[in-house]
Order: C-alpha cells, then structure tokens, then sequence
C-alpha cells in the first residue's frame, strides 16, 4: 500500500461497464466510488480507467499487455466476462484468461500481493435490450461465468464481489439504463458504487 505520505491509487480494468457505455464516464461506477469514498473524508491518489466496451477478457488482457503501466497502483478492480458470455465463448478458455490477467495486474500493485478485487458480472438480461432474448438462459450463463470468477477468486486469494444479484434487481426500472437500453444509467452505477463502499474493500 502507499505510504502515509501517499493517497492510494485505483486502476479499473473491464469493458463496457467500467468504462459507462453509454453516458458520461463521470457518471460510472469507478467515479462514484470515489466520491463515496472522498465524502467520507478519505483522501485518494489517482484514478485510471482501462476499459473498452465489447471487451472480452483476452482482450483486455492484450491491451493491459500493451499499456506500458507502471506498478504504482494500490487497487486495482477487474469486472470483465460478459463478451465472453455475450459471443458464447468457453468458460475454461475465460478462466485461464482471467488467471493470466490477475497474474499481469498483480505486478502493476505498488505493493503486492494485496489489492486487487475481482467483481461479479452484471445481468445484461435485466435490460430492455433483453425483451426480446431467453433471460432465463443469459442469467443462467452469466451465474456459470460468475462461478469461474469465483474460483479463480480462490485460487488466488483475492476477493470476489458478487453484486450480480444487485444488476438483477433493476428489471422493469427504465431509467436504471442508458439510453441505448442495455447499459446502466447513473442512477444504476450509483447504487453498484455504494454497494462497493459498503464492502469495505478498497480502503
């Protein structure tokens, strides 16, 4: 971790929902938890956001490769899978992926081995975008992908958020998503930001 002469540093790695598809990135997730945790009086280093939308996790992990990062992050989150899900990829090939990423973005903490927190994928199927697709199916595969997250959460001793539930329970609110019906609105990101403070990781 930083020193105490030293605010910490969050770098955010994901795709369309990190990066707030869809409206402004002031109004994603990654800057509301840092309000949250600016209104409690805590003072942060720097934020950055390395995130695309359409994203697949080999993807990210290609462009994380290319980034030219330098190790000087105390928390680092990883919400990515749901391109892998989305394009019917495997889950075995997404596990192995998404083990090499946590192992890439581990020599990017400023202090290893803490730091890093692997999120749970959100339920696209919620979404308008979704009426017309077998919900039933996609929070089905969604739940198999969230398992892998999990396990690759074990065998690396980072911590697993699972705020997939929370995604699940903006069905039927049209103003919880952005205008193109599938990504969330502000009003979405500010409740997944407050479910990140109440965690009590990335302190």
């Amino acid at each position: 971790m930083s020193s105490p002469e030293q605010f910490p540093n969050y770098l955010h790695l994901g795709d369309s929902y990190t990066c707030a598809e869809g409206i402004s990135p002031a109004d994603g997730w990654p800057q509301a938890w840092r309000a949250r945790l600016e209104g409690q009086g805590r003072q942060l280093g720097r934020t950055h956001v390395l995130a695309q939308n359409g994203w697949t996790c080999g993807e990210l992990l290609e462009n994380l490769n290319n980034a030219s990062l330098e190790p000087e992050w105390d928390w680092i989150t990883i919400c990515v899978g749901v391109n892998n899900q989305y394009r019917g990829l495997e889950e075995a090939s997404f596990g192995s992926e998404l083990l090499e990423l946590v192992k890439q973005a581990n020599c990017l903490l400023s202090n290893p081995p803490g730091g890093i927190i692997l999120l749970s994928i959100p339920d696209w199927g919620v979404s308008p975008f979704a009426a017309d697709r077998d919900r039933i199916a996609i929070a089905a595969e969604i739940d198999a992908f969230n398992a892998v997250i999990r396990k690759v959460s074990i065998q690396t001793v980072y911590p697993f958020v699972n705020w997939t539930g929370l995604t699940r329970s903006f069905a039927g609110q049209p103003d919880a998503f952005a205008p193109d019906g599938l990504h969330p609105s502000a009003k979405q990101y500010s409740a997944w930001a407050a479910f990140l403070e109440q965690s009590k990781l990335g302190y």
